[in-house]
């Protein structure tokens, strides 16, 4: 990476910095408000919450006098203590909500779900807002592939950045990612200055050797700690975009055509892949000698078509395999 783009990579670093930890506070928040409508929802108030802690406070004291509140420090340990105690064994009749990690993993990801419970916040339409920015990226407009800058930046929230890390900087220029068989490749090494650096990117052999650049790690400390955190950071990387790829292939692939056969049940058979758009136009004629309909994806477009066979035998396009069952002549 240049010399010269290294000091805005020092920004570029703090503004990732900065927003993880502007969606830990988020998070937080939500599990806060998700935590008083689940109370709300089930007939408890917040008062019954404080008198049951209380409560379990009080028990707490008889049970074990040298748990007695006689400081500050002690008062916070004791009602700590018994929220905990009523989270894990008691709770509302034994009912209580999930715990963050649960609410995260399930509640947090429904957007119907969340819409709904930040409407009930006096700053809902602002939460929501961010909401949708950083957690459903193709929530204001239709998909489009990632650019190399994007990918470094998803990439980036989903690692741990060293602690001596100075600068995280994406490639100056902008290119698209359209297909999803590139090799991570990556290059992990000292500096003349005096650094370690390790750039990364996408590296393909067909039809031509190429390397997209995705961007540039740098750090002016090269003791042998980070020199193992500059590999933990690498291997972090490579384990990410693999798992991207795998469970997002399509948000990946953006070059050619893809079609199958599907019957009259709706089963489809094995699709075939094709790169023009005149080859893959021949092979759903072929196809309709064999099947009453096809389906076509358009991977440039991300959307997909359905054929079957009209009047005339005349190829017939239709949005959905509905309407194609409407307009198909046996």
């Amino acid at each position: 990476m240049k010399e010269e783009t290294r000091e805005t990579g020092k920004c570029m670093a703090g503004t990732i910095m900065a927003t993880e930890v502007e969606k830990r506070i988020f998070e937080h928040k939500c599990y806060e408000a998700y935590r008083l409508y689940w109370m709300l929802s089930h007939g408890n108030t917040l008062q019954e919450l404080s008198g049951a802690i209380n409560s379990l406070a009080a028990e707490l004291v008889e049970t074990d006098p040298v748990s007695a509140a006689t400081d500050g420090d002690s008062t916070r340990r004791l009602m700590e203590n018994a929220e905990q105690s009523f989270l894990c064994d008691s709770g509302f009749c034994g009912a209580v909500w999930a715990n963050k990690e649960k609410f995260l993993s399930e509640e947090f990801c429904d957007p119907d779900y969340m819409k709904t419970l930040l409407s009930l916040r006096s700053d809902g339409d602002e939460m929501w807002k961010f909401y949708q920015a950083h957690y459903m990226p193709d929530s204001s407009e239709g998909k489009k592939p990632y650019t190399n800058q994007e990918l470094f930046h998803v990439l980036c929230e989903q690692v741990e950045m060293p602690e001596h890390l100075q600068s995280a900087m994406p490639a100056d220029d902008v290119r698209s990612i359209k297909r999803a068989d590139g090799l991570f490749w990556n290059r992990l090494e000292f500096g003349n200055s005096g650094n370690i650096y390790l750039e990364i990117g996408l590296e393909s052999f067909n039809p031509e050797h190429e390397i997209i650049d995705l961007g540039c790690f740098l750090t002016q400390d090269t003791s042998l700690q980070a020199i193992e955190d500059m590999g933990k950071l690498l291997a972090d990387l490579v384990y990410v975009m693999d798992d991207l790829v795998k469970n997002n292939r399509e948000d990946f692939e953006w070059e050619g055509y893809r079609i199958c056969g599907i019957k009259e049940d709706g089963q489809p058979s094995y699709a075939s892949r094709y790169h023009q758009i005149g080859l893959t136009m021949y092979e759903v004629g072929k196809l309709l000698k064999s099947y009453p309909y096809v389906q076509l994806f358009d991977y440039s477009e991300h959307t997909e078509s359905y054929y079957c066979t009209g009047k005339d035998n005349a190829l017939v396009k239709c949005k959905t395999l509905e309407e194609c069952k409407q307009k198909r002549v046996s």
